[in-house]
């Protein structure tokens, strides 16, 4: 058979390598929890800061004159006097409503509505001679060490975002307005509300008896 007869040659079959699957797998980015020792940091730096916010308050004895407070300051002062000296209960404020004493008032803060061994004792720890509002200012500051609990608790931030919030809190008006004018009672309810967020929180994800009464006992 010649060459021009013969059949054509079979085309060649390409051999193509299938590209081999890829062995590594893509991680899913899960940030670095944040260690005991940082969350210190977070929670010093927050302190301290709150300690240059109120630093007359707290180490030079002073406290706030401005406002409403030349009305409510001095009659905590006459009702504190009028009680240990008399052992009476002032509850009319005889700095407004031209003193009369038909007209109640609420601007003492004092607790007068405990017996008198427990009003003693608060007259004691109400206002201390180095820093007359620490019991306030201290109330504060739990506040803002409750926003960064209850920001990780709902959110799993780090240590300087949850700081972030209680910087925050340390400025909010409505807890500075209240205090800048002498309404000691007003910003200890506003100032608190963080406490009770997180004590509700506790209270109804808690998964223990310890973490639901720890939550009851804040709440309380």
């Amino acid at each position: 058979m010649s060459r021009r007869n013969a059949p054509p040659a079979a085309p060649r079959r390409r051999h193509t390598v299938a590209p081999r699957a890829a062995t590594a797998t893509v991680e899913t980015f899960a940030p670095a929890t944040p260690s005991r020792r940082e969350w210190w940091t977070a929670v010093i730096a927050v302190v301290m800061l709150w300690a240059g916010l109120f630093f007359p308050h707290l180490f030079l004895g002073q406290r706030v004159v401005s406002g409403d407070s030349s009305y409510y300051r001095p009659f905590a002062e006459f009702s504190r006097g009028r009680w240990s000296e008399s052992r009476e209960r002032t509850y009319w404020n005889p700095y407004v409503f031209m003193g009369i004493e038909s007209v109640s008032s609420f601007a003492d803060s004092r607790p007068q509505y405990l017996p008198g061994p427990l009003l003693d004792l608060t007259e004691r720890l109400h206002e201390p001679a180095p820093a007359p509002q620490l019991w306030l200012l201290l109330a504060h500051l739990g506040a803002a060490l409750s926003v960064m609990a209850l920001a990780r608790r709902l959110w799993g931030g780090d240590h300087w975002c949850c700081s972030v919030g209680a910087v925050v809190w340390l400025f909010a008006i409505p807890v500075l307005g209240p205090f800048a004018h002498g309404f000691d009672a007003q910003m200890l309810a506003d100032a608190m509300l963080p406490v009770v967020l997180l004590g509700t929180h506790m209270a109804i994800t808690g998964k223990g008896p310890r973490t639901m009464l720890l939550g009851a006992l804040t709440l309380a």
